[in-house]
C-alpha cells in the first residue's frame, strides 16, 4: 500500500526550507518488480498528472515521437503503463541512475529535495506539478537494495 510521507523542500533564499507531503511506494513498480495493485495505481495517477500538468512531452518516445498512450489509474501493470515508464525515463535519462522500466520507491528520510524558486508568472498547479514532478524523480533516483 503506498504511503504518503514528509519530504523537505528547500524553495531558495525566499521562502526557504519546507516540509512537504509526498507519495510513496511500498514496492517496486515496473519490470521484474512486484507490481502490487496500490502501487501501480499511484505510478499510473501520477503519469496522468504530468500529463494533464503541462508535461506531455515525456510521454512521447524520442525515436518515433508517437505519444504513448496513457492508462486510467486501475491498478494492473499493463504494456500502455510500461511504455509510459520507459518513455518518462528516457526523457530525463541525464537525471537518473537507470533508465529500466521500473520506478523503486524514495528514501526521503535525511534528506532535502532543491527546487528552484517558480517565477511569477508559474501558476499555484505548476508549482505543486514541481514538487509532484520532483516526487516522481526523487522515486527513480534512489535504488532500492
Amino acid at each position: 500500500m503506498p504511503t504518503i510521507e514528509m519530504m523537505l523542500v528547500d524553495y531558495g533564499a525566499k521562502l526557504g526550507v519546507r516540509p512537504e507531503r509526498a507519495f510513496n511506494l511500498d514496492a517496486a513498480v515496473g519490470v521484474g518488480a512486484a507490481n502490487k495493485v496500490g502501487d501501480v495505481m499511484l505510478v499510473q495517477a501520477m503519469l496522468q498528472g504530468l500529463n494533464k500538468g503541462g508535461a506531455r512531452h515525456y510521454f512521447y518516445n524520442r525515436k518515433t515521437l508517437d505519444q504513448t498512450r496513457l492508462p486510467e489509474p486501475h491498478g494492473r501493470m499493463d504494456h500502455e503503463t510500461l511504455t509510459a515508464i520507459r518513455n518518462l525515463q528516457m526523457w530525463l535519462a541525464s537525471r537518473l541512475l537507470a533508465v529500466d522500466g521500473r520506478i523503486d520507491p524514495a528514501a526521503f528520510a535525511g534528506r532535502k529535495l532543491n527546487l528552484p524558486l517558480p517565477s511569477r508568472r508559474c501558476s499555484k498547479y505548476s508549482t505543486k506539478n514541481s514538487v509532484f514532478t520532483a516526487t516522481l524523480l526523487e522515486a527513480q533516483i534512489t535504488r532500492s537494495g
